[in-house]
């Protein structure tokens, strides 16, 4: 400083002085304008009628030179028109909350007055708790004011003809679904919802989408989620992670939950139904085009949907009445109702099990059927035309152990696109020991198997939406099988009695006398699902092999004419078989 002349240290004690103005004033502006905006804020949204809701900002900042705003503390509730309106039922639902901060930061402010198009590097809302309130009993009615057309009024000007948001954030939101009526009672929650969205896009061209946006990229992570407004069911996650780079969507600890026990369930219902629970370690979605996805048009479409250690339980009463008749497709069918075109070129189910359990009206205890260790491979599911034109069969491979002892795998193709539900099923089981299947029976059927050694099932039949047709071979040893006394009275329960009295065969195994390969006929009750009808199907085959005399008359005739197949081909044979003696002694 010794070595400037007057004229300059004059300059620089001017600047600095400047500069602290200009501090001073950008600062009393800044204040100023914070003031100003939080009143302009508060009663433009306050004073307005149209506006249902009340807004208070505890604060706000304005940066004039780095192009920032901050909002602290903004508080959202109803105003009592809207209060009295969902109390009415003429809406369905309102929102109150608190948001801890809503953050501007580098808008670029000059270039919006040069090309009235605002670009944003980010905003961030941080810290918000908001809860819905839900009237279920709202009527029903429409969100177009009078005298609207239905089309969106569109917001570009001269004044304002675009908005570009580099990276917008959600952090920490919780948000709660409470009955209206019943304000204890909560519909739905997550909490901890954090979302990372970049490079939005808003002008005249995305305005025109079903979604008036475009981005770039996208992440989504939620903590926990619960929807509790389903009648019998609560589903549940801890997590969902979405990432739209890796096009990946994983649902943590999915849960499926019953709200009752097997008999408050039963004490709701008129007429006897599943109960499902179903726990699942995670469900991935790979391959999610979102673009695709939110652009309404093309459906949805994935490379698969992976599941993860599924536990999954369904439970019967059959204590309760028939439910009156109502058709249920077969998994062709039910392809066919999804309501978007739907592509998934796998479906993986890994190391799950599964618990059938069904109540008699003569047992105190549930039978069941269990699969441990299971594994689906579902390819080609999808009711996209174009792509059924090419390939309209989706094949099933499942294995697993039967009750955890025996190795069984099952081959399914489904024609998804036959008028009649047409598919084809061939199956394999293991060795086992045959009392393994004590758990069902004894509770099903008041039979015991006390002793038998199964040394191998294989099956083959086709199907369509009427009766299934095929064979079915079982081999086994030793099978013995005492009746258990009970309440049973019906003809399932005589015809038990019968076989256990002695119309049981014992031993079929090849080489046999009375070796017999069973026949698989099963007319289809439209009634029932996929699952029975596989299920029975089988049981048919088995029914004509251990005890031929509880065959149906379809299986009658078939067994007559197997066996008089046989003697003919026996017949054959010893005539072929002297042909060849007489011309070796020629």
């Amino acid at each position: 400083m010794k070595n400037l002349s007057r004229g300059k240290k004059i300059l620089i004690g001017f600047g600095v002085i400047f500069v602290i103005l200009l501090f001073i004033i950008s600062f009393g502006a800044s204040i100023f304008i914070s003031n100003l905006l939080q009143n302009k804020i508060e009663s433009k949204i306050n004073e307005n009628p149209e506006i249902p809701y009340n807004v208070v900002v505890g604060d706000i900042n304005v940066g004039i030179f780095s192009g920032s705003l901050k909002l602290r503390n903004i508080t959202i509730t109803p105003k009592q028109s809207i209060t009295d309106s969902l109390s009415s039922g003429t809406i369905k639902s309102l929102f109150k909350g608190n948001i801890k901060i809503i953050q501007i930061a580098d808008a670029s402010y000059v270039r919006f007055f040069k090309e009235r198009k605002l670009i944003i590097r980010k905003v961030t809302v941080r810290g918000a708790d908001l809860t819905a309130l839900k009237n279920k009993n709202a009527k029903k009615t429409e969100n177009k004011k009078p005298g609207s057309t239905g089309v969106r009024e569109s917001p570009f000007s001269d004044r304002f003809n675009g908005l570009k948001i580099r990276e917008f954030e959600l952090e920490d939101i919780n948000y709660t679904e409470l009955d209206f009526n019943k304000q204890k009672d909560t519909l739905f929650y997550f909490r901890s919802l954090s979302v990372n969205i970049e490079d939005i896009l808003f002008n005249e061209q995305t305005y025109t989408n079903q979604i008036p946006i475009t981005f770039d990229g996208i992440s989504v992570n939620v903590e926990h989620l619960s929807e509790k407004s389903m009648k019998f069911y609560e589903l549940s996650t801890t997590g969902i992670d979405l990432n739209m780079a890796d096009t990946i969507i994983v649902v943590n600890n999915f849960r499926f939950l019953p709200k009752y026990s097997r008999k408050e369930y039963n004490r709701r219902l008129k007429y006897e139904n599943d109960l499902f629970s179903i726990k699942t370690k995670s469900v991935t979605f790979n391959g999610l085009d979102l673009d695709e996805l939110l652009s309404f048009k093309s459906g949805i479409e994935l490379n698969s949907i992976v599941v993860q250690s599924p536990d999954i339980v369904i439970y019967r009463d059959k204590n309760l009445p028939d439910p009156p008749y109502k058709y249920h497709p077969l998994l062709a069918g039910l392809i066919k109702k999804i309501p978007v075109p739907f592509i998934a070129d796998s479906v993986l189910i890994k190391d799950g099990n599964l618990v059938y359990a069904e109540k008699q009206k003569h047992t105190e205890t549930p039978g069941k059927v269990s699969f441990t260790k299971m594994n689906i491979t579902i390819g080609n599911v999808t009711n996209n035309p174009d792509r059924l034109a090419k390939n309209h069969f989706m094949p099933i491979d499942i294995e697993a152990k039967l009750y955890g002892k025996g190795d069984m795998t099952v081959r399914m193709d489904i024609d998804l696109t036959s008028n009649n539900e047409s598919y084809n099923a061939k199956g394999r089981l293991g060795p086992m020991k045959a009392s393994a299947f004590n758990k069902m029976t004894k509770e099903l059927i008041l039979a015991e198997i006390t002793s038998g050694d199964i040394k191998g099932v294989q099956f083959n039949f086709s199907a369509d939406d009427n009766v299934s047709n095929g064979e079915i071979i079982v081999n086994y040893q030793n099978l013995k099988v005492n009746l258990i006394k009970g309440k049973d009275t019906t003809k399932k329960a005589k015809f038990m009695s019968f076989v256990a009295g002695g119309a049981l065969n014992k031993n079929n195994m090849p080489g046999d006398k009375k070796y017999r390969t069973g026949i698989v006929n099963f007319e289809r009750v439209k009634g029932k699902g996929f699952p029975n009808y596989l299920w029975k199907s089988v049981m048919s085959g088995l029914v004509s092999i251990i005890a031929p005399i509880g065959e149906n008359k379809n299986q009658r005739k078939k067994s007559k004419a197997i066996k008089k197949e046989d003697k003919n081909q026996k017949k054959e044979n010893k005539k072929k078989n002297r042909k060849n003696k007489n011309k070796k002694k020629g």
